[in-house]
């Protein structure tokens, strides 16, 4: 079901991580793989240039997802996150915290320019989702957005 639902890039517009305000034009890429689980590719722009980070998420049986790196540097790394709100042009999601982020939420737009007005409906929907209400009051665009 995540495969087919966040198939394709989606353009972080909102998030309550730091690491974004300092990053600009991130966006995630997911395809299904043969075997059931998807790849993760996230792309970002930094004062050094452009930087990927790629991983593999797993379905894990509570229906949450577990992403696991594949570069040196990720390979031991481990994050748990889940989908809460898809209506196909937007996605929310949750991921609780690693020893590199804290726990957090992202809104997801197919279209990098969604507009400001969109967001914040999403973020509205998100304030009554329990695992989400207490996060979005930390949401922030990311830089230069």
């Amino acid at each position: 079901m995540h495969e087919e639902m966040l198939q394709g890039t989606w353009h972080v517009v909102a998030s309550s991580l730091t690491m974004w305000q300092r990053r600009s034009e991130p966006s995630i890429t997911y395809a299904p793989l043969p075997d059931g689980r998807i790849s993760d590719t996230v792309l970002s722009r930094g004062r050094r240039g452009w930087s990927t980070i790629v991983g593999i998420d797993a379905l894990q049986p509570d229906g949450s997802l577990e992403w696991r790196g594949v570069q040196p540097l990720t390979l031991l790394v481990r994050s748990r996150w889940r989908v809460l709100l898809h209506d196909g042009r937007f996605a929310a999601i949750r991921f609780e915290r690693t020893p590199f982020t804290e726990a957090g939420i992202d809104i997801l737009a197919r279209d990098a320019s969604a507009s400001t007005d969109a967001v914040a409906e999403i973020a509205r929907r998100l304030s009554a989702e329990p695992s989400a209400a207490d996060l979005v009051h930390r949401l922030r665009a990311p830089k230069g957005r």
